[in-house]
């Protein structure tokens, strides 16, 4: 009788424990659970900082259009607010006050980025604050991949060499009918009163635009270890600046 309680027990003790397989099975489940979390937990985290990479450049351009609006106690005398842009490494974002009078070629320069300079007749640009990075992150995993300009031409006289060409060598259109042209560097101004911006690029793209209107600015940030992108657009004509969440 002894031994048929012991027998008893024995079972019902190995009914309330687990098995060696059950134990390792269960380990790898959750060490495969555990797994996904973080790479999921991981991926949300640099898409966060990719979408604050895009964000900066969308708040900048944001910014000026507001020290246009609202002028500045610092600059009061400004022909306009932009920020200098530039896609060549190490990249580089910086905001400006274009002080930059009229005078012989005067009105040529107001709205570029030409240096913290002046000249006899008092053209000078003041840069506000420090030359931002674009990778949030800071250790160059996320740049800034290209910046394509739309635009229309409206006169014979502005001959158009500067857009995107295909390979019979014709101008690449977007489904809008305008021109497209990828450059290195930008400047975009936000000239007061009544905030009206002023485009000027590199050698890729007419310096000053005559008898061109620039109808979108395409910023295309890029996080070169996942491959994912965010854009920011600049619709100049209204002023609407749209950042990809």
């Amino acid at each position: 009788m002894a031994h048929n309680m012991q027998s008893k027990q024995k079972k019902e003790s190995n009914r309330r424990g687990f098995t060696l397989i059950e134990m390792l099975v269960t380990i790898a489940v959750l060490s495969l659970l555990m797994t996904v979390t973080t790479m999921s937990f991981r991926s949300g985290e640099k898409n966060e900082l990719l979408r604050l990479s895009a964000r900066r450049i969308g708040d900048a351009l944001r910014q000026i259009e507001t020290f246009a609006q609202s002028g500045s106690k610092e600059y009061t005398t400004a022909a306009s607010f932009g920020i200098h842009i530039e896609t060549t490494l190490p990249q580089k974002m910086l905001m400006f006050a274009d002080m930059n009078t009229a005078g012989a070629g005067g009105e040529l320069l107001i709205g570029r980025w030409d240096g913290t300079t002046t000249d006899g007749q008092g053209r000078k640009d003041v840069q506000i604050g420090d030359a931002r990075t674009l990778d949030a992150t800071g250790t160059g995993a996320i740049i800034l991949d290209a910046i394509s300009v739309a635009y229309a031409v409206n006169d014979a006289a502005a001959v158009n060499t500067s857009c995107a060409k295909d390979a019979s060598g014709a101008c690449i259109r977007d489904s809008s009918g305008d021109y497209i042209s990828t450059v290195s560097s930008l400047d975009i101004a936000a000239r007061p009163p009544g905030v009206r911006f002023v485009i000027s690029g590199d050698a890729d793209f007419p310096a000053h635009p005559a008898g061109i209107t620039v109808r979108q600015v395409l910023f295309d940030v890029k996080d070169i270890k996942s491959g994912r992108h965010k854009s920011v657009t600049l619709s100049p004509l209204s002023g609407r600046v749209d950042v990809e969440y």
